[in-house]
């Protein structure tokens, strides 16, 4: 199996599952370009591999994932970001599908996905967690859609999918406001189906429900999961999204945002 640098895997073979680690510690996980570039990539490694029914998604360190490293984002892809040449909004449009697909990989796969989350859950770490069929949190986690506060919407598929998890009000709420929602209230809305004490029982909980769901035959897992997204075309949603960011991402507000918190002004812009 090929490596790749943002994440590491361990392989418990005796329950058929994988534990696959946002591996960017010392950044609380933030998902810069590379984890984007890669995930699909992993997630088809994974899919090829037989010894492989389940997969655990977890983080390393001190958080599960802040999300988008917005930073980073801003100082790569800035000139197309600040931008307001059509070649280069389609050149955003194509990045932000390919952002997608990992996510879109994922909902898709023939294994069964466990998100593992501890602390924060942030932005497009909650678009992950979204995509995947089950989530089991420790009682630290913190979720939140944090795209409104800077001026941007969320197109990473989370208020495609959300909805049928937690429903639209309860989304809506979330979307609107880009308030903290702590783990016990997320339990209650049906953002994550169990809490526990801390990251450790957390996983140990993720393994024992990998374990219970790994045991079974496993075309017949296959087809509970195929019937179970088979009503949703995330990747249409999807694609709606990325033509209005492609469009609007660059207003007034986010420019100012970026000056301000990242110290970016593209010398090819003017107001």
């Amino acid at each position: 199996m090929k490596v790749y640098p943002f994440f590491e895997i361990v392989k418990h073979k005796e329950i058929k599952t994988s534990v696959l680690y946002i591996n960017r510690p010392t950044s609380r996980n933030a998902m810069n370009w590379e984890f984007f570039r890669d995930l699909p990539f992993q997630i088809q490694e994974l899919e090829r591999d037989p010894e492989t029914a389940v997969v655990i998604i977890a983080g390393k360190g001190k958080s599960f994932s802040v999300g988008l490293d917005l930073r980073e984002f801003v100082y790569d892809f800035g000139n197309i970001v600040f931008s307001e040449n059509a070649s280069e909004r389609e050149e955003l449009y194509r990045l932000i599908r390919e952002m997608q697909r990992g996510f879109l990989e994922l909902y898709r796969s023939s294994f069964v996905s466990i998100a593992c989350i501890h602390k924060h859950c942030y932005g497009a770490a909650l678009d992950l967690v979204s995509f995947c069929d089950l989530r089991i949190a420790s009682s630290d986690a913190v979720f939140s859609i944090r795209e409104a506060e800077f001026g941007i919407t969320a197109d990473l598929g989370v208020l495609q999918i959300l909805p049928s998890i937690i429903g639209k009000g309860a989304t809506a709420k979330l979307a609107y406001t880009a308030t903290d929602v702590h783990a016990d209230e997320a339990f209650r809305i049906g953002l994550i189906e169990e809490v526990h004490n801390d990251e450790e029982a957390a996983l140990k909980r993720s393994l024992e429900l990998a374990g219970e769901i790994a045991k079974h035959p496993p075309l017949g897992v296959k087809g509970i999961r195929q019937s179970l997204n088979a009503p949703f075309d995330p990747d249409r949603e999807m694609e709606r999204a990325a033509l209005w960011t492609a469009a609007f991402l660059d207003s007034p507000e986010f420019r100012d945002i970026a000056r301000k918190h990242f110290h970016y002004d593209n010398p090819d812009r003017s107001d």
